[in-house]
């Protein structure tokens, strides 16, 4: 149990591992997968301008579906 003036953890924080191995390696897409990023890249960029409500709605909407998707997931398992 932590007291007034004692850290809970006896532990520092760990820094940040920015080794060699710790960088990930550079993704090769392939022309099909570029042209579908930047067709996406110039719908969110008109999006951003024309309709950032609708930007924070749709991102509302993906965060409670992954929430819903988790609950199931532990709900499955045992864990909720």
């Amino acid at each position: 149990m932590a007291t007034a003036g004692k850290p809970a953890s006896s532990s520092a924080p760990k820094p940040f591992d920015f080794s060699d191995d710790s960088v990930p390696k550079r993704v090769v897409l392939s022309i099909d997968q570029q042209r579908c990023c930047l067709e996406a890249l110039e719908v969110f960029k008109d999006k951003r301008f024309s309709s950032p409500e609708k930007i924070r709605q749709e991102f509302m909407t993906l965060q409670r579906k992954q929430g819903v998707c988790l609950l199931g997931r532990a709900r499955r398992t045992g864990l909720a």
